[in-house]
C-alpha cells in the first residue's frame, strides 16, 4: 500500500474521524442490548423491535445528509452530527431499572443514530474524495478499516470499563450494578463524540483542495502510463515472406 495516501490531510482526518465515530457507536448498542435483556428483562425478539426506530434514525438521517452536504461544509455537518450524537449518549447515562426506557435509552439512542447517519456519511465521503481515482478501492478500504479497528477498540476499551465498574459495585442490586456500569462507559462515549467534533473543527478547517491532493498522490504513488509499457518491439529489419 502507497502510504503517501497519508498525506492527504482530508483523508487522514476523516479516517480518523470514522474510526471515533465506531468506537462509541459499537458500544452502545452492546450495552443497550445488555440494558434491554438483564435488566428490563425483555426477551431477544422485543428487543430486536425496540431497535427498529434506531435503524429508522439512521436511515432518514442518512438520506437528508448529502441535502445538508451540498448546503454546508464538511466540517459543519460533521461537527453537528457528533454534537449530536455526544446529546444521545449523555442522556443515555441516565438508564436504570427503575426509569422509562422510551425516556433515557429510546430517546438518547434516537439522537445518537441521527448524528451517526449525519456525521458517518460526510466523513466517508471526505475519507475518500481527496484520492485519485485509480486509488479509490484502497480509500473504500481504509475506511472500513477504520469503521472495524474503531469499533473494536472501543468495545473492548469500553467493555473493560464497565465491567471493573460493574464489579467495585458488587454490593448492589444486580440490575442497578450492571446499568452503572453501563452509564460509566456511555459517558466515556460522550466524552468521545465531543472529543471528535472538537477535530472535526481543527483538522478539517484547512487542508489541501482535492484536486490537488489527488493530483500529488497520484503523481506520487502511481507510475506514469507511458513508463509503465513495454518499449515496442524494433520492426526495421523485418522483411515479409513475399519479398
Amino acid at each position: 500500500m502507497p502510504l503517501q495516501v497519508f498525506r492527504v490531510e482530508r483523508v487522514s482526518a476523516g479516517n480518523l474521524l470514522v474510526a471515533i465515530i465506531y468506537s462509541a457507536f459499537f458500544p452502545m448498542f452492546f450495552f443497550l442490548t445488555l440494558y434491554l435483556q438483564r435488566v428490563l428483562h425483555y426477551t431477544p425478539i422485543e428487543t430486536g423491535l425496540l431497535s427498529v426506530p434506531l435503524g429508522l434514525a439512521v436511515f432518514v438521517m442518512s438520506v437528508l445528509a448529502p441535502r445538508l452536504v451540498a448546503r454546508f461544509r464538511a466540517r459543519a455537518v460533521i461537527t453537528a452530527g457528533m454534537l449530536l450524537a455526544a446529546a444521545g449518549l449523555a442522556l443515555m447515562t441516565g438508564i436504570a431499572p427503575g426509569r422509562s426506557h422510551a425516556g433515557y435509552g429510546l430517546a438518547g439512542g434516537l439522537l445518537m443514530m441521527a448524528g451517526l447517519g449525519l456525521s458517518l456519511v460526510r466523513s466517508t465521503i471526505v475519507a475518500t474524495r481527496g484520492l485519485p481515482p485509480e486509488m479509490s478501492g484502497l480509500g473504500s478500504a481504509l475506511t472500513n478499516t477504520s469503521r472495524l479497528l474503531g469499533g473494536a477498540l472501543g468495545l473492548a476499551i469500553l467493555v473493560t470499563v464497565a465491567a471493573a465498574h460493574t464489579h467495585a459495585d458488587i454490593g448492589r442490586s444486580a440490575g442497578q450494578a450492571l446499568t452503572d456500569g453501563f452509564s460509566r462507559s456511555l459517558a466515556i462515549s460522550t466524552a468521545v463524540c465531543a472529543a471528535g467534533a472538537t477535530l472535526a473543527i481543527v483538522l478539517l478547517g484547512t487542508g489541501a483542495e482535492p484536486g490537488r491532493a489527488r493530483a500529488r498522490v497520484a503523481s506520487n504513488a502511481l507510475p506514469a502510463h507511458d513508463d509503465a509499457r513495454p518499449p515496442p518491439p524494433d520492426l526495421s529489419s523485418y522483411r515479409s515472406p513475399a519479398s
